[in-house]
């Protein structure tokens, strides 16, 4: 990094809003090391800014940042409105090859590897989603680059669900073992699930396969504040955690299944049920099943 560096900004003066749209070429000021990463000097592309990030008009409006290459990053302040899922849309293009990113929030991977199709051309742009669950507030978003030669637009932040049932399943396949910390333990996880789906109840399939693990996440947003009991049920093992509020941070062992039960056989053992649970109306609250 330089020896004086600057102060990082987000460009503009105010932090990007989420649920929203982020054009590419607007990354935060702060300059190279601070704000951004590019491996060439100079700007391509010769539009809007004058550093070292490339940026080119687009052929759809505006502009795009092209010409990215392995290592490189842009960074982007940011402020999510309020917790909870997001599908992340990527404008995108690549010529001939694969293309692949990842996205950071506040030093935390939140996508693991993105990876998307030639979209047939350099200004032939085409879509890619990823689903990310996001905490309310300020963030500092970083676009890591894993490939070369591709551009990008824009990212589309769309948020789902405001509490009408919809969670996050994320599952690792061929993973051995019958305990969850067999899941946990996986070099893959938590950050490259084999594939991620919405669901729209908080239970995965049954007798979907074997040797694989399942992370189901969501936010609850109770209408009626009382007490509240939880139950799980899994084939093998799994446990149920739960926040004390909408940061998946706080988040602790409710309740569990050691070994196997049947499907929604709730009442083979204690530990299937949690303690009392005082839940208030209006609030957002984190919870997770994870289960091999």
């Amino acid at each position: 990094p330089p020896a004086n560096p600057t102060t990082q900004l987000p460009y503009g003066g105010t932090p990007w809003s989420i649920p929203g749209t982020i054009e590419a070429e607007n990354y935060d000021t702060g300059g190279k090391f601070v704000a951004y990463y590019d491996t060439t000097a100079g700007n391509s592309g010769g539009q809007y800014r004058s550093d070292d990030v490339d940026v080119e008009t687009c052929s759809e409006g505006g502009y795009d940042v092209t010409n990215l290459k392995v290592k490189e990053w842009l960074e982007y302040t940011v402020n999510v409105e309020s917790s909870g899922l997001y599908k992340i849309t990527a404008h995108v293009a690549a010529a001939d090859s694969n293309g692949e990113f990842r996205i950071e929030f506040d030093g935390r991977d939140e996508t693991g590897p993105v990876i998307f199709s030639p979209t047939g051309g350099a200004q032939v742009f085409g879509n890619t989603d990823v689903n990310v669950f996001l905490k309310k507030g300020e963030h500092t978003m970083r676009l890591l680059v894993d490939t070369n030669d591709w551009s990008i637009d824009k990212l589309t932040f769309t948020k789902f669900g405001n509490g009408t049932g919809l969670a996050l399943r994320e599952f690792w396949t061929g993973v051995s073992g019958t305990a969850v910390s067999s899941l946990t333990t996986n070099v893959n996880y938590p950050y490259n699930p084999s594939g991620r789906e919405l669901a729209h109840s908080f239970e995965g399939p049954t007798s979907w396969a074997d040797n694989y693990g399942t992370r189901i996440r969501g936010y609850l947003h109770p209408v009626t504040t009382g007490t509240y009991y939880f139950y799980i049920a899994s084939d093998d093992a799994g446990e149920l955690r739960l926040s004390t509020d909408d940061n998946p941070a706080n988040a602790v062992k409710i309740c569990q299944v050691s070994n196997w039960v049947n499907a929604y056989q709730w009442d083979s053992s204690a530990e299937q049920k949690s303690s009392a649970k005082t839940l208030v109306a209006g609030q957002s609250y984190y919870i997770e099943a994870r289960h091999k």
